[in-house]
């Protein structure tokens, strides 16, 4: 049974073994909802703002999915232990969420031993998570973007992510990505045609993206054999020395053949 006490919401004593729902309740005020004599509820769906202490809790309830916003503390565990937090979104404490699955990446100390180890960064981020399928034919462990933070693609070149903000991303993949055989993929175009390797989508639901990479060249350096010929040159032929000699050969025959005609005519006149 639930009682209005100081602009809030309690429930009075209840038996264990009758299970309690506390949901769907929005709560503006210096109480917010008060669970203290109770254990053993569920309190899930509730919006609590502007309250001293949101919620008054005593032991082994599950508090899941609520929404509590400028209040002085998160949230007060009261003279218990044992309850089950998660997934609920405290919007003064969000922290950061790098891997942008729309849960911080730190658990949110409440106090008393409890703590949210799944905060959701913003209200019903419940409501707002799905899934993104990233196709490539890229190497595992190859680097990929989304609105700076960096991701890497499996085994089998996919990556699955999960998304927990209707929002705008921004994709960055590899211009090229070496190879260990030397050679490359280069970025050819998005499956939708999209030929640039960074691009801007606006995502609200469960979305697959396909890059297509093709080979490149080998980069490795392959030293180009070569050969050297040796060549003897053709000596020149000594045209000038043969000129010489063969006019000095000439020259001898003729000064013999007059010798020899000279002779002949001295023999006949002394006969």
């Amino acid at each position: 049974m639930l009682y209005p006490i100081k602009s809030g919401i309690s429930t009075g004593a209840c038996s264990s073994n009758i299970p309690v729902l506390v949901s769907d309740n929005t709560v503006v005020g210096a109480w917010g909802l008060g669970i203290a004599a109770t254990n053993g509820e569920t309190i899930t769906g509730n919006n609590i703002t502007e309250s001293h202490t949101p919620l008054i809790v005593n032991s082994a309830n599950v508090i899941v999915n609520n929404t509590i916003s400028n209040s002085f503390v998160a949230l007060s565990i009261y003279q218990g232990s044992g309850n089950t937090v998660y997934h609920n979104n405290f919007i003064n404490d969000a922290g950061k969420d790098s891997n942008l699955d729309g849960i911080g990446d730190t658990p949110l100390v409440i106090g008393n031993g409890e703590q949210d180890s799944y905060p959701f960064m913003q209200p019903n981020g419940w409501l707002t998570k799905f899934h993104l399928t990233l196709d490539t034919n890229l190497p595992a462990s190859t680097a990929f973007q989304i609105n700076g933070t960096s991701f890497s693609v499996s085994q089998g070149g996919t990556a699955n992510l999960r998304l927990g903000y209707f929002a705008t991303y921004s994709f960055g993949l590899p211009q090229t990505v070496q190879l260990a055989n030397g050679s490359t993929l280069n970025f050819s175009r998005w499956a939708d045609g999209v030929t640039s390797a960074t691009r801007t989508l606006k995502l609200s639901g469960n979305s697959t993206l396909e890059a297509v990479y093709v080979l490149g060249a080998s980069t490795t350096t392959t030293a180009a054999s070569s050969s050297s010929t040796t060549t003897t040159p053709i000596p020149e032929f000594p045209v000038q020395s043969l000129i010489t000699t063969l006019a000095f050969s000439i020259t001898a025959a003729v000064m013999l053949f007059a010798r020899s005609q000279k002779r002949n005519m001295d023999s006949r006149s002394q006969s």
